[in-house]
């Protein structure tokens, strides 16, 4: 199955403070028609980012909890329930870890929270970025529910059905919702100058968004965001390390943009002779990131082996770059042998070609003409034979 696209999870929220200083908070909880939950359980980042984890006893129905905050930021509430046979059929949400419920707290909050039947059920008073951070949260996990349903999907197949299948999959940029997840991130931002959940919003659009397309576009509207949310947000912490993240990632974005010339690497291969990029100018080359211990990444290597040999008489390279780290290079080179790669295999040993090609998650891949120049990104299967046959012929 294609790679799962790299996403903040919803416990990071906050990448750090979004306040000047760090503030108390208090949460006073009730549990209505729950009598067999006895503790609640709830993990946050304190001063200076340590995670802490507290525990509140339930007394006739109340708990509540205390602490100190520099920053604003998701927190999960867990119920332990009784351990007693009896407790565990009368209620459904008994079974270890099944009842939770996620708040957005700030330095300085004082919140009640009202609880029927289970903690799913809560209703929130005191937390002005409740309902925000609730319908956000619903986008990224009605994402990672898609994903694992067409996961699931893909599992059952086999290898020609799966080929097919991955195919029509990639052929809808949305089929997993990536772009609705960003774009309406992207325009919660846009509307919410004020909200510390537009900088996780950004992040993670600038995170993602050259998964998109080339990433160009989206990118630009990432920054223009940020430079409209409010002087104190962009001031906090947190707003000067997404800022100056944001930032960076334009820049690389637009040097990796389609149509620039892509950036020169020389690495050594399975011999210690050194390959250059510029060497093969004249050349179409598949600059393609991978592992050996990368399952999505293997699965891709007959499509490639075809398509070198349909058309490495026209002019068409391939380069696999391994992000393998030094104690993998045994399983490496394993792989090669297994899979039969008989092209230029090259080791980034040190992660600097990755970092130069703004490489997240695994497969990647960057398609180069004849040029040098970055004619597409990111093309696995009946795509990136399309695009071969576009640049080389039948």
């Amino acid at each position: 199955m294609k790679k799962i696209f790299y996403l903040l999870a919803s416990g990071c929220f906050a990448a750090g403070s979004v306040a000047a200083q760090s503030g108390s908070f208090q949460l006073d909880g009730t549990l209505n028609n729950m009598p067999y939950v006895e503790k609640i359980f709830m993990q946050y980042r304190g001063d200076g980012g340590v995670k802490i984890r507290d525990t509140a006893t339930v007394i006739n129905g109340k708990y509540s909890f205390k602490g100190t905050v520099n920053e604003a930021q998701d927190v999960m509430l867990r119920a332990k329930y009784v351990k007693d046979q009896q407790h565990l059929q009368l209620s459904p949400f008994a079974k270890k870890g099944s009842d939770r419920f996620k708040i957005f707290i700030s330095p300085g909050a004082n919140a009640t929270l009202n609880s029927i039947d289970s903690l799913s059920n809560t209703s929130v008073k005191g937390l002005p970025w409740q309902a925000d951070f609730l319908f956000l949260d619903s986008l990224m996990t009605a994402y990672n529910d898609k994903f694992q349903e067409i996961s699931r999907m893909d599992m059952k197949l086999n290898p020609v059905q799966k080929a097919a299948f991955r195919d029509s999959v990639m052929a809808d940029p949305n089929a997993l919702g990536m772009i609705t997840l960003l774009q309406t991130n992207l325009d919660y931002a846009a509307t919410h100058p004020e909200s510390p959940l537009s900088l996780h919003a950004l992040w993670m659009c600038s995170e993602n968004c050259q998964h998109v397309g080339d990433g160009m576009l989206m990118q630009q509207q990432v920054q223009l965001a940020y430079d409209r949310l409010s002087p104190a947000l962009r001031a906090s912490m947190a707003g000067i390390t997404i800022g100056e993240g944001i930032k960076e990632k334009l820049a690389t974005i637009s040097k990796l943009a389609t149509g620039k010339p892509a950036p020169d690497f020389s690495l050594a291969d399975t011999s210690g002779a050194i390959v250059s990029l510029h060497s093969f100018k004249g050349k179409c080359v598949l600059v393609d990131f991978w592992a050996s211990w990368c399952g999505p990444c293997r699965e891709e290597i007959p499509n490639i082996k075809r398509l070198h040999e349909k058309y490495h008489t026209k002019g068409f390279e391939v380069i696999n770059v391994t992000v393998n780290r030094e104690k993998g290079y045994d399983s490496w080179m394993r792989a090669i042998r297994q899979e039969g790669m008989n092209w230029f295999n090259v080791w980034d040993k040190t992660g600097a070609v990755g970092e130069l090609y703004n490489v997240g998650p695994i497969p990647d891949n960057f398609l180069i003409n004849k040029d040098g120049n970055v004619v597409a990104r990111d093309l696995k299967g009946k795509a990136l034979g399309n695009k071969l046959k576009e640049l080389l012929g039948e």
